[in-house]
Parts: C-alpha cells; sequence; structure tokens
C-alpha cells in the first residue's frame, strides 16, 4: 500500500474514532453528573463531572477540527507541491549567538552547506564570555554559495542581537535561526518556494529534536511532531501559523519593517546592548510576537514540513522546565499585547487570528494545566483510597488509543521514527504534569512582573 493510501486511512480510522469518542465522553460524564446529582449526597460531584463533560467535548471537538485540516493541508501540499523560482532571490540568515562554543561550529557548518545558490549568513555575538566569537570568525568570508559575516556588540538579549542582525542584512528574504540548530540541505529552497504568493509573508519550517538519548529528550522530540507539527500544519491551510518558531522561520523583509512600525519603544534606547528593530524587547517570546503581530497586521504565513531544524533539545528536567518556563510566560505576554495593541488591527486585516487564538490558547494556556493535574490527582486518590475507577481507566485508555493513532499518523507524516510511540502512555503525564510545574512558575512571575533575562 502506498503511503499516501495508507495515510488516508489511518486518518478515516482516527476521525471516526475521534468522533465516536466526542459523543461517548461527554454523554458518559454527564450521566455521572445525573447520577450523583440524583443520589443527592454529594454537591460538587454533579458539578466536577459536568464540567468535565463539557471541557472533554470542547477539546475533543478542536481535536477533530485539527486533525481534518491537517489532513486537508497534507493533500494539498502533496497534489500542488510548491513553485520553484526562476532565479532564486538572495536571503540573510541571521545567527544571534549567546554561550553557543559548543554548538556554533556544527551549525555554521551546516549552513555553509546549504543547496541554495544566493545566500550571506550574519552572525552577531550578543556579548558571550566564552568562545563563541573566535569560532565563529573561523568561518567568516567567502564560502561556495554564501558569505559569512560575524560581528559582536555588548549582551542585549536574544531580541537585541537579532535587531543588529538585521539592520546589516541586505537581502528581502530574512531567515532566523539558533546558533544551537543545524538545517537540513534542502530547508532554505523548501522554505523560498512556499513564498509563491505575495500575502505570504512569512514560512514556517519544522523543528526536529537531534538529542534524543534519553527518556526526556525522546518525549521532546515526539512532542514537536505531533503536537507542534500537527498544529502547524493545521493552521497553515488558512495561512495563520500562529508561532515561527526561532530556530527556523523565514520573512519577507517588508513584514519586518511593517511589525517595526507597530511596535512599542524601548524605554531605554541607549542602553548598551539594546537594538531598536522588528524583534520586540517586551517578551520572552520575540518569535510568537514576531508572528502574531505580522498575521494581525494582514499577512500569510504558512508551514513547510519538509524544512528541517535540527536543534539540540534541554537533556535535563531543570533545562526543560527553564525553557518552558520562558515559552509559557512569553505566550502570556504576547496574548496580552495582542488584546492591547493588535485585537483591532487584526479584526479587519485577518478576521480569524482572534477565534485562532482563543480557540488554541484559552483552553491550553488557562484551563487544561489545571484540570489536567486535577485529573490525575483524582486518579492516584481513588487508587489509594479504593474506589471504583473503572470507568475511569476505561476513557483514559480511549484516550491513550486516541494519541497512538494520532503519533502514527503525524509520525508516518513527517516520516519519522514510529519508535517513539512507546512514549504514548507517558507523554500525558509528562505534558499535563511535569510542564504544568513550569507554567505555575511562570504564571505567579508574571503576575509578580519578575525581570527578563536572555
Amino acid at each position: 500500500m502506498k503511503l499516501k493510501n495508507l495515510m488516508a486511512t489511518l486518518f478515516a480510522l482516527m476521525l471516526a474514532f475521534g468522533l465516536l469518542l466526542t459523543i461517548l465522553i461527554p454523554v458518559g460524564f454527564i450521566g455521572k453528573a445525573l447520577s450523583q446529582f440524583n443520589a443527592g449526597e454529594q454537591v460538587l460531584a454533579p458539578i466536577w463531572y459536568g464540567a468535565i463533560a463539557v471541557l472533554s467535548l470542547l477539546v475533543l471537538l478542536r481535536w477533530c477540527t485539527v486533525q481534518t485540516m491537517a489532513f486537508i493541508a497534507q493533500c494539498k501540499l502533496r497534489r500542488t507541491g510548491a513553485r520553484t523560482p526562476e532565479l532564486w532571490p538572495l536571503v540573510s540568515v541571521l545567527v544571534p549567538a549567546y554561550q553557543e562554543g559548543e554548538t556554533i561550529t556544527s551549525a555554521l557548518h551546516s549552513l555553509v552547506n546549504l543547496d541554495y545558490p544566493r545566500y550571506e549568513i550574519i552572525v552577531v555575538d550578543d556579548g558571550s564570555v566564552d568562545d563563541t566569537f573566535s569560532k565563529a570568525s573561523a568561518f567568516a568570508g567567502r564560502h561556495r554559495g554564501c558569505n559569512v559575516e560575524v560581528y559582536r556588540k555588548p549582551n542585549g538579549g536574544k531580541w537585541s542581537a537579532l535587531n543588529y542582525g538585521f539592520s546589516l542584512a541586505r537581502a528581502e528574504l530574512i531567515l532566523c535561526i539558533d546558533a544551537d540548530s543545524r538545517l537540513s540541505p534542502q530547508a532554505l529552497k523548501q522554505l523560498v518556494s512556499r513564498l509563491d504568493h505575495p500575502e505570504i509573508e512569512g514560512v514556517s519550517g519544522q523543528i526536529t529534536v537531534r538529542n534524543r538519548r534519553s527518556v526526556i529528550t525522546r518525549l521532546q522530540a515526539y512532542e514537536y511532531i505531533v503536537a507542534n507539527g500537527g498544529l502547524r500544519t493545521a493552521q497553515s491551510l488558512m495561512g495563520l501559523v500562529l508561532v515561527v518558531p526561532g530556530p527556523i522561520g523565514l520573512y519577507r523583509r517588508v513584514a519586518l519593517l511593517k511589525a517595526w512600525a507597530n511596535s512599542t519603544p524601548l524605554s531605554e534606547p541607549h542602553q548598551p546592548g539594546y537594538v531598536e528593530g522588528p524583534f520586540s524587547h517586551e517578551t520572552f517570546a520575540e518569535d510568537f510576537q514576531l508572528s502574531v503581530t505580522v498575521l494581525a497586521l494582514g499577512g500569510r504565513i504558512v508551514y513547510e514540513p519538509r524544512a528541517l531544524s535540527y536543534t539540540r533539545s534541554p537533556d535535563s528536567t531543570h533545562s526543560l522546565l527553564n525553557q518552558r518556563y520562558r515559552w509559557f510566560r512569553g505566550t502570556m505576554q504576547v496574548l496580552k499585547i495582542y488584546v492591547r495593541q493588535l485585537r483591532k488591527p487584526a479584526a479587519s486585516k485577518n478576521p480569524n487570528l482572534s477565534v485562532l487564538i482563543v480557540a488554541i490558547y484559552l483552553l491550553d494556556l488557562f484551563v487544561l494545566p489545571m484540570v489536567n493535574t486535577a485529573l490525575i490527582v483524582s486518579v492516584v486518590v481513588s487508587a489509594i483510597t479504593s474506589a471504583p475507577i473503572a470507568d475511569l481507566c476505561l476513557w483514559i485508555s480511549a484516550v491513550w488509543l486516541l494519541n497512538l493513532m494520532t503519533g502514527t499518523y503525524h509520525i508516518l507524516a513527517q516520516r519519522d521514527d514510529l519508535t517513539l510511540l512507546h512514549l504514548v502512555p507517558i507523554y500525558d503525564l509528562y505534558h499535563g504534569l511535569l510542564l504544568n510545574v513550569a507554567w505555575a512558575i511562570a504564571l505567579i512571575d508574571e503576575i509578580r512582573k519578575s525581570k527578563m533575562q536572555w
């Protein structure tokens, strides 16, 4: 059976099972709520089961919608392909670096060997105190298809280093990557080929984890494929990819200039190391803020799953929580900025953007972390007290089966490693319990307005 036929069959089975659970799970919890209510022994139990019924319905309906959109987007991409330009345009590649002595050499090796005829690489060392600058400087000069320039500036943050690089860039297309990432040889061509309509102002690539040596890094590899990649595929159908990740994102210069014109000026413009530009100083998530700003101003952003950035993911619990702390807190900050500054222009230029943001982040960021924790605690308490948990275990098993089908589908779509599927039984614990620690700390610090650093 050809892969596309296998994918179509798997999607049909997956969607049918998802729709079945969309009916059965909420109905089951409503039945629990009614039985508890009729018994009249408890007050909170019917409310709890009723709330779970509503939330499960919303989550499963969203799942069905996202998976259907992702399938349509994949079929469309296979059918139409991408346009190859008659003349490949010049691209400026921005590489911000801070304390990247261990990774900068491999990153630049991958960049100078890209299969692309015309590009420049601008490395900005943002005040590192290790050997980042000296190792990067070894690449300075002319290479086969590109020219490498290496600069150094006082430490100001990743956003500032990107702005400094942008001020030196000559091209109309700007590729942003991280200094610990390696691009696949065809990545730049694949990204540029997706800019086949003027209204498309950005293209997101796919991040894949290269250091899959432990459970925690393999969980992140699975997450990047199934959760992040699947969601971006669905959003790409509408040209509304919300997050263009820092390790691989291509923009038109005009989009960055429009974002800069709508940004908040620096409160301390003459601070050493600070450089103004399209990348904002306001949040931990300058990549998310930039992509949302581009969308709010009327641009479209699509996703190219074949353009890969091989990144080194956190390999310890502490470093993972630090990373997710920045992500969660940055997301909260961007959403506040969107409500305060960007919602009005988005309403006229991209009216579906607000609906998408609510559908993605209202549940994921502000409701599900608490619900996941409560469900896990409920299971543990029921097991300890020997309370009947058969129905709950049945629902959990059904959701695991759905997750297994979803993981299989997206791993096949990405042509990745199917052995990652053995992580399905613990993925919800990883996502719903471990990462909730970072979410809670980020929420507290955002309320306290704690200072941000690189």
